[in-house]
């Protein structure tokens, strides 16, 4: 599915140092939940546009200048092993080591970990002993039975023992029932549950070079630092917490080359990347219009920009084509904002600018499994809650959602407050956005001129596209849940900022409770807060390009001065314009911001061949948590067929 368009923010997120701790030399961890697994899963909602993989194809910097990568525990296995990275645990240790492999751990030691989860679970739940016979029935087209001794877990497998001693892995979902040596039939699901919660122990695990042993569900997120001008701020973090097997796998599939700035070989679309110049260098900033993939869709954006700084009295922009589409770019201006000292300027979806001087940290925070997310939502840092789309059944209605419960004192008579958010989305279904075009086949282009030429149409795909990729903003009202208003896409690149303003007219009480809902797997979140008082008022200055310059020299001025039609087409991944402003002068005892106004859409390059999917593309549409199914299925499908392989 395709998101429209993208929200507007800014301020990226700064990174603080954590303090390692090299003094565990053991780290079996396993007890609490997975609260993220995948973050790389871009795409907030398929043909998310601006979310495509690649948005973030690293700035422009000094080689002197280190970057920090973030990275989940499933993108391991795309990193060398000579490279030195920080494992940031879920329970606030961290270890600073280098990756070796995916490890499963020997029988004897695994066994004596089983052995104690079987003492402590089996009156709850129908486990086997470890060693014993167990007979799988799978949903192969034989309808094989498996008869093996048990040889343990993992989160999205069961293990036995093959006659040679061989170790084979069968997955939960290729299962239709597992009996135990005494006729019992073991519940799959709670199984699964049992894993993911940390209460079961997975056979599977990641090992450093220490010989540290680390669950991976128990992973928040691994940072290292690159050096160089091409990767800062690719390879964000794909997701945390998953199975080693899924790890492997999953990688052993994929061909994006999350360390590289070449994205295009990933067969994925995005949106225009916008550098700003600092004074010594250009930074990425921004990713504009994001979902505005066929011209009915074209919109105008508006973006913090956190880099851009004054430069011998011009303001300096680059904007970029660096993916496999083409770009139409209609309209490029600058906003500069002059504001109190101690507000923020952050923009909302509508277009509208919002100083906010008096911002609340949430008091609670839960994930959808009850959960304390709290410390990773309070504030702008290096903590991050990641949208886990692994161990999930597409078949159990629900499991393709997920959701986040928050919680803010509210002053008794507030009428409306502001919410804002530091957002990214996940490059994981990014990979899915090309492949959602193609469904359309032969007939892509016909379907672009039903989004452009009927507006009913248009309305229906935006309806469903709000309701399967945003992340919908929901108020509690005493009694049930109730859908306000949505975050839009924002990208895997950057963490942006955007403001949602919610009426509580009919909210009572000193407290507000907000739910965060999504498909599965699409967004991360850094930070959530809550304004309840009245915008403060501030200065706003909306500025036109003096030049614009093209890569071949071209002057384009005139075709960005104004939202009118005229498009600056940019059809390679090696266009670019350079973009000058003429500064303002300062204002005394007042903090500029700066913000990007921009309006266009693109195209994604597809081979448009083939008969259209209609029927898979009528339920995606029409189906409420039809596209979550479909995500997970999809999933399911790439892990089978690399294990098969």
């Amino acid at each position: 599915m395709i998101i429209f368009m993208r929200i507007p923010s800014g301020n990226k997120i700064q990174k603080k140092k954590q303090e390692n701790k090299n003094d565990l030399k053991y780290a079996y961890i396993t007890k609490t939940k997975i609260l993220f697994i995948l973050l790389g899963f871009s795409l907030i909602t398929v043909f998310a546009g601006c979310t495509v993989i690649g948005t973030g194809i690293g700035s422009i910097v000094d080689k002197k200048n280190k970057k920090e990568i973030q990275i989940s525990g499933w993108e391991i296995t795309k990193i060398p092993k000579t490279k030195p990275l920080t494992f940031f645990l879920k329970n606030g240790d961290s270890i600073s080591d280098k990756y070796i492999g995916i490890m499963t751990l020997p029988e004897d030691e695994y066994k004596n970990i089983y052995l104690k989860n079987y003492s402590d679970l089996n009156q709850f739940s129908q486990l086997p002993i470890f060693g014993d016979t167990i007979e799988l029935a799978l949903s192969d087209s034989k309808k094989s039975r498996i008869r093996l001794p048990f040889s343990g877990f993992n989160y999205n497998s069961v293990l036995v023992k093959k006659g040679n001693g061989d170790l084979k892995w069968y997955q939960y979902k290729n299962i239709v029932s597992v009996k135990l040596i005494d006729g019992r039939l073991m519940d799959i699901n709670q199984i699964q549950n049992l894993v993911k919660t940390g209460e079961l122990k997975s056979r599977s695990f990641i090992q450093t070079k220490s010989k540290i042993q680390i669950n991976p569900a128990d992973i928040q997120y691994i940072s290292y630092y690159k050096y160089g001008s091409n990767g800062a701020l690719t390879g964000i973090l794909i997701g945390a917490g998953i199975d080693v097997g899924i790890v492997a796998i999953i990688f052993s599939n994929f061909s994006i080359d999350f360390g590289s700035k070449n994205y295009t070989s990933n067969n994925s679309g995005s949106c225009p990347n916008i550098y700003s110049y600092d004074g010594k260098n250009y930074h990425l900033d921004s990713e504009t219009f994001g979902g505005s993939i066929f011209k009915g869709a074209q919109r105008t954006d508006i973006d913090n920009l956190d880099y851009l700084k004054e430069h011998k009295g011009y303001y300096q922009l680059r904007l970029t084509n660096e993916l496999d589409e083409t770009q139409y770019v209609d309209e490029f201006k600058l906003l500069v904002a002059d504001h109190p000292k101690g507000t923020q300027v952050i923009p909302s979806f509508d277009g509208k600018l919002h100083v906010l001087n008096t911002l609340k940290s949430p008091e609670r925070a839960t994930d959808k499994d009850g959960n304390n997310v709290l410390h990773l939502i309070k504030s702008k840092d290096d903590n991050v809650w990641i949208s886990n789309p692994f161990n999930r059944n597409p078949e159990i209605p629900g499991d393709g959602r997920d959701a986040m419960e928050v919680e803010f004192d509210k002053p008794l008579y507030a009428e409306t407050v502001k919410l804002a958010f530091n957002v990214r989305n996940t490059l994981w279904a990014a990979s899915l956005q090309k492949e959602m075009l193609s469904l359309h086949g032969s007939k892509l282009q016909d379907w672009y001129q039903l989004m452009n030429t009927s507006e009913p149409a248009r309305n229906v795909f935006t309806k469903a596209m709000i309701r399967e990729g945003m992340l919908l903003v929901q108020i509690w009202d005493g009694t049930n849940w109730q859908t306000k208003d949505y975050v839009w896409e924002v990208g895997p690149a950057l963490p942006k900022d955007q403001v949602v303003v919610l009426d509580l007219k009919d909210i009572s009480g000193d407290k507000l409770k907000i739910r965060l809902e999504s498909t599965v797997g699409f967004w991360m979140i850094n930070s959530i807060a809550a304004d309840f008082s009245e915008d403060t008022t501030a200065d706003f200055h909306e500025l036109t390009a003096e030049s614009a310059i093209d890569q071949t020299g071209k002057n384009v001025t005139e075709i960005l001065r104004n939202n009118d039609g005229q498009y600056l087409v940019m059809p390679n991944t090696t266009d670019k314009v350079d973009i000058t402003f003429k500064s303002l002068p300062s204002k005394k005892n007042f903090t500029r911001t700066y913000l990007l106004k921009c309006s266009g859409y693109y195209h994604i390059h597809t081979a448009e061949t083939g008969e259209p999917k209609l029927s898979i593309l009528n339920t995606l549409i029409a189906e409420p948590g039809a596209y979550g199914q479909f995500v997970l299925r999809k999933l399911n499908k790439e892990l089978n067929l690399s294990a098969i392989q």
